[in-house]
Order: C-alpha cells, then structure tokens, then sequence
C-alpha cells in the first residue's frame, strides 16, 4: 500500500498517502459502518462515489474493523493503477435502428480491442486478507489481555477500598459513641433524679434529648451494618414506606 490509517477512539492517525481526514471521517460514518469487520475492494468509488475526490490516492481500500463495539478501524489504501482491458472485440453493441427498433449485427472482427479503466488500484491478494485478519487477532488478544488487567487492577483497588472503608466505618462509630455515651448518661442522670424539679418544657427537653441520643445510636448501628454489607447475606424485610416518609 502506498498508505494507511488508523481510526481510534474518535481521533485519526494517517501515514504516508492518504485522503484528508474528514474524507476518511465521512468514509467511516457512511460506508464502512455498515460493512463488515472486513472490507476489501480495488475500486472503491464503484461502491462509494464519493471516493472518486481522492481516487489517485486511494482507489484501492483494504479496512478492518478493530472492534465490532467500536467504530475503530486500520485501513490501507493503493493508488489509481489504470487498468487496461482486452476484449475480443469492441464489447459496444453493434447495430443500426430501422424503424424505432435496434437490430444487433454479427460481429466482423474479433481482433483484440483494449479498454483503459480509471479508478481501479493493483488488486489485494489472498495473503494481503490473511495477514489482516492475523493482525486483527493479535490486536484483539492484546486489548482483552489489557482489559482484563485493568479489571483485576480495579478489583484489587476495590478490595482494599471497602477494607479501608470498613476500618474507618469502625473507627467514626468508636469516636462518635464516645460523646454520645456521656450526652445520653447526663441526660439520664436528669431524667431519674431531677424531673419532678423541673418544669414541663424542661422535661419535653430532657426526653428529647434521651430519645435523639437512642436514635443516634442506631445511625451508628446503621453505618456499621452498611460498611459489612458486601460481606454478609442480605436479611430481606417487608418495610413500611408511609412510616419511612413520615420518620423523614
């Protein structure tokens, strides 16, 4: 190939003669997206006109699709080739019109008659196909390979995420009940021995604080369950959404 691309991820890399890139963008987009993973022809503006802008160039197209997820493609292209033709005589119809209808007359000679097609570019070969579908694998083989340590990379990160995660779910509940103990201890203290020396919004005051240390105790409960979630089977309970809405 005189030429070739390379179509990746929404970005075009070219080497030596190629058409321009937003020729190729519009090649990918309207013709070889409807193809299949490969695609080989030695004149490509008999099947894609628009082609014929850069035919010197690129006549000939040899694409492979990288992924079939993925618009990402490696083409290679052949210039114009002027192909010459040879008939055993002029291919034309011969014949004369008599009276509106067209009569075909035998031919008088079958002497070599050559025809100079354009657009056509030196024709890809057997191996040329067998090579990229070759390549294709290897490339194929080494981005699966990539993913996959990328996922055991994630999943290494993951794991010790949700450790960490679990230690600092341990460590906040600690220091958070710390105060809680001493808030809700007081205010016991209060209730069991100073409630009747108290007026009623006092004590409206002391129960509220009682009963709001007691649900802060199951918050934390809550974040400790969370932080083990991953780790232990879900217990599955029938739940009230109207007392939900209303606890909020």
């Amino acid at each position: 190939c005189s030429g070739g691309a390379l179509v990746m991820d929404g970005e075009i890399y070219l080497s030596g003669e190629t058409p321009k890139k937003a020729e190729l963008r519009q090649l990918c987009d309207e013709f070889l997206a409807e193809k299949e993973v490969y695609f080989s022809t030695k004149s490509l503006s008999a099947v894609y006109p628009k082609a014929a802008a850069f035919k010197n160039i690129a006549s000939g197209i040899l694409s492979v699709q990288i992924s079939e997820q993925d618009a990402n493609y490696i083409m290679w292209f052949r210039p114009e080739a002027k192909e010459t033709v040879n008939w055993g005589g002029n291919p034309e119809k011969n014949g004369f019109v008599k009276d509106g209808i067209e009569y075909l007359t035998p031919r008088k000679s079958f002497e070599r008659w050559t025809e100079k097609k354009n657009g056509v570019a030196k024709p890809w070969q057997d191996y040329d196909l067998e090579a990229v579908s070759s390549l294709r694998e290897s490339i194929v083989h080494i981005l699966v390979k990539q993913q996959k340590d990328k996922i055991d990379s994630l999943n290494g990160q993951l794991v010790e995420a949700n450790k960490e995660l679990e230690t600092f779910s341990y460590s906040v509940s600690h220091d958070l009940r710390a105060p809680l103990r001493g808030i809700d201890g007081y205010a016991r203290i209060l209730k069991d021995h100073y409630m009747d020396r108290l007026d009623d919004y006092s004590q409206k005051a002391v129960n509220t604080i009682v009963r709001s240390a007691s649900e802060m105790d199951t918050l934390i409960d809550d974040i400790l369950s969370y932080s083990r979630v991953g780790q232990t089977d879900l217990a599955k309970q029938v739940l009230s959404m109207r007392q939900i809405v209303e606890n909020a």
